[in-house]
């Protein structure tokens, strides 16, 4: 079994998204959301490119799933991921 990095969730309880990188063998799927207000990439204060580039570069090779409400209708942010 593994576990949900919800980094939207994780973000907005106020969980300390760096250490992530240290149980990136317990993560079977991230999924993601700008915080605040759940929208797409890059409208939030949530870095999230980071925290997936860290989880990456720590062995994480599984699927990201995004759950957000659009604000530009747009998928111009895959390109920075």
């Amino acid at each position: 079994m593994k576990l949900l990095a919800d980094l939207y969730h994780l973000a907005t309880n106020g969980d300390d998204l760096d250490t992530l990188a240290d149980h990136v063998d317990r993560i079977g799927h991230v999924q993601i959301a700008d915080a605040p207000g759940r929208g797409e990439p890059g409208t939030g204060e949530l870095d999230i490119f980071g925290h997936l580039q860290k989880l990456r570069a720590n062995g994480y090779t599984g699927f990201v799933g995004a759950e957000y409400k659009p604000v530009t209708h747009s998928f111009a942010w895959r390109d920075n991921a």
